[in-house]
């Protein structure tokens, strides 16, 4: 790059004004403000001004430095690249707008620079995005060899193949040491092949088979970009890959749920999955989830003063009362979601993939439901409440007991704390 034509445009007044411009709009706009209030504005503002000056002086290795390590610390702080790269955009805009470039040769100029401004950070993000990956699919592998999880012969080829596409991108190779055609490699030849057609039905197969070639995409698109150096473009695919690697694990683990729910016993007096099925499909999930890295959550929900009912009702209206609560839970729960009888007047419900913000709200509106039925059995009209404990799937929980346990103590501070609530 030739950057002895732009001494006179990039001096330090001008950039200083540029980027003061571009961050008093930020702070300005009340919109933009509340997104970015959190944001440390000045440490970036800095970093930018000295990466222009660097540039300037023609002093490209010390730009690399500083705009690798912004990089690098977007990642570390969780700050989106995408409004580095609206900065960017803000910056050249104003730029190439001032009127002050004397010809068309040096607005091309002023785009090369960007080019390397946005692509070197994007680098450095992509560096630490990639070692955090690579540990994470180094520890499935390890997960993997040790477990008995059906979702093992399935998932672990395609956890191998992201590795290698991992450490070539890191080792900058711009040849594939992985198989890039969807139908070639480990994976895909079983899915051609049709060996999996006995576990997978028609629906799964077909999703899989989609998401698999969108993996591959990525990474074909991927290599390209690496041989180019476009690491702007290389970064936003790699994104798409592992958020893909993720999908294919979560609809594989999907499907042997469903294989679970098909061979799961029923509870005879409410008509939901028995405790024995609850078991399977929880140890499933939980699979699935430490390979996906993906939450879950788990609700305990037992009827308040329930002995009470059997006491004074006797146990023909308990036993509807059952049935009818069961009912209600099932028809209020999204299609995604399972209800099981745990034990006498307790119910456990599985939430796959969601937090235990989003549990709540779903519980929510299932113990006010509850709360506003009238429930009709025998020759008694009776209204009931619902105490409920949540907890949610999280690296440190590491069994079901455990994750069970947690429920169970929210559904007791439930319980202590007044009854007819959802605690998480």
């Amino acid at each position: 790059m030739k950057y002895d034509k732009l001494n006179k445009i990039f001096d330090k007044k001008y950039i200083k004004d540029a980027l003061e411009l571009v961050f008093n709009e930020y702070l300005n706009d009340n919109y933009t403000y509340s997104l970015f209030r959190e944001f440390p504005l000045k440490k970036i503002e800095e970093d930018l001004h000295q990466t222009f000056l660097s540039l300037t002086n023609e002093d490209k290795n010390e730009a690399k430095r500083i705009l690798f390590k912004l990089g690098r610390y977007f990642y570390e702080n969780n700050l989106p690249f995408s409004f580095f790269y609206d900065t960017c955009a803000k910056i050249k805009l104003f730029i190439l707008k001032s009127g002050k470039l004397p010809c068309s040769e040096n607005a091309d100029e002023v785009e090369e620079i960007f080019d390397f401004v946005e692509n070197t950070f994007s680098y450095g993000y992509l560096t630490n995005l990639m070692v955090e990956d690579k540990n994470w699919v180094r520890d499935e592998l390890r997960v993997i060899k040790n477990s008995e999880s059906l979702l093992k012969v399935y998932v672990r080829d395609h956890l191998v193949w992201l590795n290698k596409v991992i450490e070539d991108i890191r080792k900058l190779r711009a040849k594939s040491s992985v198989e890039l055609n969807p139908n070639k490699c480990d994976f895909g030849k079983k899915l051609v092949s049709g060996i999996l057609d006995p576990i997978l039905s028609s629906k799964y197969k077909n999703l899989i088979t989609s998401i698999h070639a969108k993996i591959h995409r990525s990474a074909s698109e991927i290599y390209f970009f690496m041989e180019k150096r476009r690491f702007k473009n290389l970064l936003i695919e790699y994104i798409n890959m592992i958020k893909n690697v993720g999908r294919l694990i979560s609809t594989i683990g999907l499907n042997f749920a469903v294989i679970s729910e098909s061979e799961a016993k029923i509870d005879p007096l409410t008509g939901v999955f028995n405790r024995r099925s609850m078991e399977i499909m929880l140890i499933n999930q939980l699979s699935i989830s430490k390979l996906a890295n993906t939450p879950f959550s788990i609700a305990m929900i037992d009827i308040d003063d329930f002995k009470k009912v059997n006491d004074t009702y006797g146990h023909l209206v308990g036993d509807c009362v059952l049935r009818k609560l069961a009912m209600i839970i099932r028809e209020s729960l999204r299609k995604s979601d399972f209800v099981f009888r745990y034990g006498g007047e307790e119910f456990l419900v599985l939430l796959p993939f969601t937090d235990i913000n989003s549990a709540k709200y779903v519980l929510e509106k299932i113990r006010k439901k509850i709360e506003e039925n009238i429930f009709n059995c025998e020759d008694t009209s009776l209204k009931i409440t619902v105490s409920i404990g949540v907890a949610q799937y999280t690296d440190n929980i590491l069994s079901i007991d455990t994750l069970l346990d947690e429920a169970d103590k929210k559904l007791y501070i439930a319980k202590k704390t007044g009854k007819n609530k959802v605690i998480i």
